[in-house]
């Protein structure tokens, strides 16, 4: 009988395949890795330079209508930060007596920080902006406040609660402007306002950015660190 002469595959062949195809796997998914870091750093980046940018905006525009004597700010370092001064404006617009043209004083707005309960570090903060009206019935539009003032018990304002029914039906609002905020911090110098916000965010505490980082271990790697700053002067 004759043998016929089959060729097989051996188990170092195999073993081999096998090494070769795992090594591709892995490169493969650390350059996939790479890549959707890269993709989600810049994702966060810049929905961190847009909020921070209208929030920026939005501030530097109320201050410029107020009065400097009407301006309060605190820093507090671990609490709460605030700045708080006296609106003229009523439904978008300055507001002025008929008579003398003077301004008429609508209300106080008061942007502070709290700290981010819900952030596992326990170092974020949210910023919120409250509104406070003279006039408390609807339409509350005051029409008597020609002198600008500060407002009192500022502290009293500073929570992140709703607001009760009487609040709201005084024409109260709080509004959360932005999140992962790391610092901010307001200064006034020689009549200007030095506003400077710094956002962070940390990857790999993010629920949705466990891809991107399931293959690292290094905290430096995945965090993105915003700085924003902006100087007003309050006009009126």
């Amino acid at each position: 009988m004759t043998l016929l002469n089959k060729k097989a595959i051996t188990l170092a062949e195999v073993c081999v395949v096998t090494g070769i195809y795992s090594l591709f796997i892995l490169a493969f998914y650390a350059t996939m890795d790479i890549g959707m870091k890269s993709w989600k750093m810049g994702e966060i980046k810049g929905d961190i330079k847009s909020t921070a940018a209208c929030v920026l905006r939005r501030m530097t525009g109320e201050i410029e209508k107020a009065d400097d004597v009407t301006i309060s700010i605190s820093n507090t370092a671990g609490g709460a930060s605030y700045i708080c001064f006296e609106t003229p404006v009523y439904n978008g617009e300055i507001q002025h007596a008929s008579d003398k043209g003077s301004l008429l004083w609508q209300g106080h707005i008061l942007y502070y920080t709290l700290i981010d309960e819900l952030n596992r570090e326990g170092t974020a903060k949210i910023l919120y902006r409250r509104y406070i009206p003279h006039n408390k019935t609807s339409p509350y539009k005051s029409e008597k406040r020609l002198f600008p003032t500060l407002l009192s018990g500022i502290k009293n304002y500073i929570d992140d609660r709703t607001l009760t029914e009487e609040e709201r039906e005084e024409g109260q609002t709080i509004k959360k402007m932005c999140n992962k905020l790391s610092i901010a911090s307001f200064k006034e110098l020689y009549g200007n306002v030095n506003i400077e916000l710094t956002f962070k965010e940390h990857l790999r505490n993010s629920t949705d950015a466990k891809v991107a980082i399931e293959s690292t271990g290094s905290d430096s790697i995945c965090t993105e660190t915003y700085l924003i700053k902006a100087s007003v002067k309050a006009k009126n």
